[in-house]
């Protein structure tokens, strides 16, 4: 989310009015979408839908924290629990569908159209955009797959 709000700002300081409602549109509809999917097919209430990413990072908080335990006690990572871990992946698995393919395909636009930016900064959170959607959609389908062909 931090690489698409400074790309959005960016288009936004640019002048590139359409890439910018593009861009924020992304972000919002990928909000909707996620909130939608999880209220509807978790059947989760319309408080924990709406305020799905505080929910998403408290737990994951919680699961990185059970491995920082565990690694400092010398014992095996304890495996997670198996809804809260069917429900971390829907949720990453929607964002990275509807955002991070759009961001990717935007950025790749983007880049064609204008370059890189001659701005260091600028130009390491195009790169770091990209690299960032790009591999959130390898690692989530490698996922999906591995859990389809290991069942």
């Amino acid at each position: 989310i931090y690489s698409d709000a400074i790309l959005s700002n960016t288009l936004r300081r640019n002048c590139h009015d359409n890439y910018f409602l593009a861009c924020v549109s992304i972000m919002v509809s990928s909000y909707i979408l996620t909130a939608a999917y999880l209220k509807h097919h978790f059947n989760e209430p319309t408080k924990r839908a709406v305020f799905y990413p505080f929910y998403h990072g408290r737990t994951l908080f919680r699961h990185v924290k059970r491995n920082v335990l565990a690694i400092w006690q010398g014992c095996n990572l304890p495996e997670e629990p198996a809804e809260e871990k069917r429900h971390t992946h829907a949720v990453m698995f929607m964002e990275a569908i509807s955002e991070s393919m759009l961001q990717l395909s935007l950025s790749c636009l983007l880049i064609r159209e204008f370059g890189l930016s001659s701005n260091g900064y600028e130009k390491f959170n195009q790169l770091s955009g990209l690299c960032s959607s790009l591999m959130s959609m390898v690692v989530l389908f490698a996922k999906v797959r591995h859990t389809i062909y290991n069942k």
